[in-house]
């Protein structure tokens, strides 16, 4: 059977790729996803501006090789634009190679809208330089964060050690301490998938992050299902 039957799109990771990977555990059969990576080493400004400056290549390449629409991962180097600023670079850039281009933290953004939420509570692999830029990220796009708390991680290698139930008792504490949250949004780069699964079932409110919007922004353009089992966006 042909690769990715029902249509595929390009993810491109700020650094390396782990597998065995979450992403594919919410792709409905017949989806493919065609993958590259920035090579970024550790959150730090320098490493985001080489970053953002082998952009557009990595988005040349996964067009080159098929994709349908683009994901561009990593909540820091999304947020150093802030949201209004990203959106016109989403808008430039898929003008310029004809496929509809988000990232990751764009995508939870619009996800969180369609879900009708207005007061997300923010739990974090990051530090506080980084979380202060989420907090305006999210203001912009007229979403107000009611509690915030990070991991304090320093590097990408540093997030994918991260443990689930490291943001499960994160949030949990978040969300006590606000209970006007209408919903919790995680920005990490670690797998949240079952953490984020298991706050819904127990905190009540929907949970969003990156990876799983992506996923659902990607399938709305590809005209697909989503698979259940990936919380509340990508089951409605």
């Amino acid at each position: 059977m042909p690769f990715a039957w029902r249509g595929r799109f390009g993810y491109v990771s700020p650094s390396t790729i782990q597998l065995p990977w979450e992403l594919s555990r919410l792709l409905p059969e017949g989806v493919g996803v065609i993958a590259t990576n920035l090579g970024v080493r550790a959150h730090q400004g320098a490493e985001f501006d080489r970053a953002q400056q082998a952009t557009e290549a990595a988005i040349e390449l996964v067009v080159g090789e098929g994709a349908q629409a683009v994901v561009l991962a990593g909540v820091p180097v999304a947020v150093r634009q802030g949201y209004r600023g990203e959106q016109a670079t989403h808008r430039a850039l898929g003008e310029r190679f004809g496929v509809p281009i988000t990232s990751g933290m764009a995508a939870s953004v619009a996800g969180m809208q369609h879900l009708g939420v207005r007061r997300p509570a923010v739990v974090t692999a990051y530090l506080e330089e980084w979380n202060r830029l989420i907090v305006d990220y999210l203001a912009e796009a007229g979403l107000e964060a009611t509690g915030v708390a990070g991991l304090s991680v320093r590097s990408p290698a540093e997030a994918a050690r991260t443990e689930p139930s490291d943001y499960y008792r994160l949030a949990r504490e978040v969300v006590l301490a606000h209970p006007r949250a209408d919903a919790i949004f995680i920005g990490a780069r670690g797998a949240v998938l079952q953490a984020a699964v298991q706050m819904e079932e127990d905190l009540g409110r929907p949970v969003v992050h990156g990876t799983q919007a992506g996923v659902w922004w990607a399938l709305r353009h590809l005209r697909v299902a989503p698979l259940p089992g990936g919380g509340r966006l990508l089951s409605g």
